[in-house]
């Protein structure tokens, strides 16, 4: 009798031990997704998945080389990219991105307009896919006076590692009578000191552009 009423509160502290035991842990773990929740940003400068940051912005710099084209004209382009990418869950994000480029005959022009999707790989690394539409204006013999404004879709597929990528890019251009198709391969950097960034984008992109006009 003594032991059967000396077993049973043995069996009830090992009870109590492992419930214990398992409310430090869950405590633990409680205060660990806190803390992680704690550090989560809304907005990143760096590209960065759910885990990290609600969303982060694109500032980037890419120079594009076609590789094949219609267009005898086709050549090294210099191109600003800016917009926002919102991540949807752990392993993806989408975003509206606006850019700008060297690709108009006299001025800086408006290039593109596209959506992107980012398929997460890693924290720093991540596929993406573009599309969207195009525009640029062109020389041609006929008129050689006015430039002949084209427009049409663009899409792109690149990958990405930090803030360095490679992408490759089609064009598909029609306007005035005239069309033009262009196979781009193109190396980007992105920028993520905070407001510098924005600042550097536009400073960066407009020396590059003077450069390229004039013949330096």
């Amino acid at each position: 009798m003594l032991t059967h009423t000396y077993r049973v509160p043995r069996f009830i502290v090992a009870v109590l031990v492992l419930l214990g035991a398992r409310g430090l842990s869950a405590q633990t773990d409680t205060s660990g997704a806190a803390g992680v929740e704690a550090s989560k940003r809304a907005l990143c400068w760096r590209p960065r998945p759910e885990l990290r940051c609600g969303g982060y912005l694109v500032t980037e710099f890419a120079a594009e080389r076609a590789l094949l084209s219609s267009s005898d004209d086709a050549g090294l382009r210099f191109v600003g990219t800016l917009g926002p990418m919102i991540n949807r869950g752990p392993a993806a994000a989408w975003g509206v991105l606006v850019s700008f480029s060297t690709d108009d005959p006299d001025q800086l022009g408006l290039l593109r307009a596209e959506g992107r999707y980012r398929k997460w790989l890693g924290s720093t690394s991540g596929i993406d896919i573009a599309l969207g539409l195009t525009q640029k204006s062109e020389w041609y013999g006929l008129n050689p006076e006015v430039p002949v404004q084209l427009r049409g879709l663009t899409a792109a597929v690149g990958i990405e590692q930090a803030l360095l990528g490679l992408h490759a890019r089609v064009d598909v251009l029609r306007g005035g009578g005239e069309s033009e198709q262009t196979v781009f391969a193109g190396v980007r950097a992105g920028g993520y000191a905070g407001p510098l960034s924005v600042v550097t984008l536009v400073v960066g992109f407009f020396g590059l552009m003077a450069m390229a006009y004039s013949g330096g």
